[in-house]
């Protein structure tokens, strides 16, 4: 209800702009296979939408962009270049997926910084954000639970036997999903100024950290490692609550499914042929990254030349990019979190667990990228727009310009 009240209150407040948003974050976890051979997300529609009145009220904030975007958009044309060079030909994944998906990455994170212009606007986007996607993961968990119980599957949710994916047919990003959503939630949770109250609070947490776990990601595992390592170092009791829920959590799914469901736990969670495989590929690209260590092979080399993709995002920019446009990648990805460390430093006491639980999620998509291509994510970006966003309301009252 209160969830329900945020939205209405933020549409009549926002408008048309408010409204699309709304729907493109209700949108963000739903995809759908088509007979070309690519997905096809409604949320796209939206983003079509949003950009078109986005664009009408032109006005590039200063500093939404920063130098570094600009030289991982030439990093992106030379590997293109190269990869052409190299092959004799441009290819439609590359073209499409890969270079205009990076603009349209590019036109996301525009989008946000120039809609969330102060704090109000920033915690009534990451309340929808966290109420849509727990919403997303309840339904999924309801129709995993009857999958379980009655033997009928739905093909349209959960695409993948045992594991959790919603409607994001890939378990592996709809784990990463509900990491970073389950991140920034726990570090407002217990802030003086949490987003949900107490009984919705405890709703969300459960839920998010129930999906996480029947996702069967280890990538997505990781990356929640990464957050609950750093968060015990904040405090430790963090680790013995999410220990005990997930125990719980486990000890239900196994009573609810029954023990034969125990032994295709154990198997989802410890398959040693998908570790090999990656780490195949994995040795493949660091052979061809041998071959040009500055430049790279090109974008989409590896693809067009093995039919493989690396799922380790740091490795694939490596290899098609070279040391130059790993750098270049390096470099951005530490702006982002320099202008968040920025922010932390200036904002008031009440805003700091929503920047470091932005931080935090930053940083847990990193570790993701290790197991998965995570640079186009778009949630990612949204995550990053929402720092940058917070660096911004920052320094423009330092600057005298609210």
């Amino acid at each position: 209800m209160i969830v329900m009240n945020n939205i209405r209150n933020g549409i009549s407040k926002y408008g048309i702009t408010g409204l699309l948003i709304v729907f493109y974050l209700f949108l963000l976890p739903i995809q759908f296979r088509t007979p070309f051979g690519i997905r096809f997300a409604p949320a796209d529609l939206l983003f079509i939408m949003l950009f078109v009145v986005t664009i009408t009220k032109l006005q590039i904030r200063k500093y939404t962009f920063s130098i570094w975007h600009a030289l991982l958009l030439v990093s992106f044309l030379i590997a293109t270049l190269n990869g052409v060079l190299s092959s004799g030909i441009l290819t439609r994944y590359v073209l499409i997926q890969k270079d205009v998906g990076l603009v349209v990455l590019f036109s996301l994170f525009f989008i946000f910084c120039q809609f969330i212009t102060n704090w109000e606007r920033m915690r009534w986007v990451l309340t929808y954000l966290i109420g849509c996607i727990t919403f997303h993961t309840l339904l999924a968990i309801l129709f995993f639970i009857t999958s379980q119980l009655t033997g009928i599957t739905f093909t349209w949710v959960n695409s993948f036997t045992g594991r959790l994916s919603g409607m994001l047919i890939d378990p592996n990003a709809f784990g990463g999903l509900l990491v970073v959503i389950f991140t920034i939630h726990i570090t407002s949770l217990y802030s003086k100024n949490p987003l949900f109250s107490k009984r919705m609070a405890y709703t969300v947490t459960y839920t998010l950290l129930v999906g996480i776990i029947l996702t069967f990601s280890r990538s997505a595992w990781l990356a929640l490692s990464i957050v609950l390592l750093i968060q015990a170092l904040r405090n430790p009791i963090y680790i013995l609550r999410i220990a005990f829920i997930s125990t719980i959590s486990l000890v239900a799914i196994i009573l609810i499914a029954g023990s034969d469901y125990l032994q295709e736990i154990i198997w989802l969670a410890t398959r040693s042929s998908q570790i090999d495989t990656r780490l195949t590929i994995i040795k493949t690209g660091l052979n061809l990254f041998n071959e040009s260590p500055l430049f790279g092979i090109g974008l989409g080399a590896i693809t067009e030349k093995y039919h493989i993709i690396i799922h380790n995002t740091p490795v694939w920019i490596l290899v098609e990019f070279g040391l130059i446009g790993f750098t270049i990648f390096l470099l951005f990805l530490a702006n982002i979190l320099w202008r968040g460390a920025i922010a932390f430093r200036l904002t008031k006491k009440g805003n700091k667990p929503l920047i470091y639980g932005l931080m935090l999620a930053f940083i847990a998509m990193a570790g993701l990228s290790l197991g998965i291509e995570a640079l186009y994510q778009r949630h990612w970006w949204i995550v990053m727009a929402c720092i940058n966003s917070a660096f911004m309301i920052e320094i423009y009252k330092k600057e005298g310009r609210e």
